[in-house]
């Protein structure tokens, strides 16, 4: 268990490192290349909305009769991290320890979300599988314009993670 531990950790770290460096160095060229995310009107809620593209990752994921590469690809189509390989078989290689260690794919549901200040939100779920369920975070961020008259409904997933640590998960307060 130690050793997922590690390779779950060094699979945030690395997702942290290569969206940071990858904001910081191509941001306007990925911006650019993938356009943006437009997640909603300015009537509704974004919120609703980015947590159905939560729902809808872990129905692809859980769909036996999608890869999931595709899954993968579907939600990750708007983020600067689609841009980067090493993230993206990292993650597939994560989905398949999960399946063989952990499981078929049993239920998920929402345990809460965070915001921070008015531009960042993390959500939290719990993915259950047969035998052991696993905590997913989902970061998403929405760059406002410094224009007063910019209206932007923008978010952009810029960081997930999953977790097996669920002792950490239950006395996580933020929550």
């Amino acid at each position: 268990m130690k050793k997922y531990r590690q390779s779950f950790l060094f699979v945030i770290l690395l997702t942290a490192f290569v969206s940071y460096a990858v904001h910081n160095r191509n941001a306007e060229t990925v911006a650019v290349a993938q356009g943006p995310t437009a997640i909603a009107p300015a009537d509704s809620d974004p919120m609703k909305n980015l947590k159905k593209q939560i729902d809808d990752f872990f129905e692809n994921l859980s769909d036996p009769t999608k890869e999931d590469d595709k899954a993968l690809e579907d939600f990750l189509k708007n983020s600067p991290l689609a841009a980067n390989d090493k993230v993206r078989v990292k993650t597939l290689e994560g989905l398949k320890t999960i399946k063989e260690n952990f499981g078929s794919y049993v239920s998920y549901e929402e345990t809460g979300y965070k915001s921070i200040g008015k531009d960042l939100v993390v959500f939290r779920y719990l993915y259950k599988c047969e035998h052991y369920p696993i905590v997913w975070y989902f970061t998403f961020y929405c760059p406002r314009s410094k224009a007063p008259d910019a209206q932007t409904n923008t978010w952009n997933l810029i960081g997930f993670r999953y977790d097996t640590n669920l002792d950490l998960a239950l006395s996580d307060s933020s929550f």
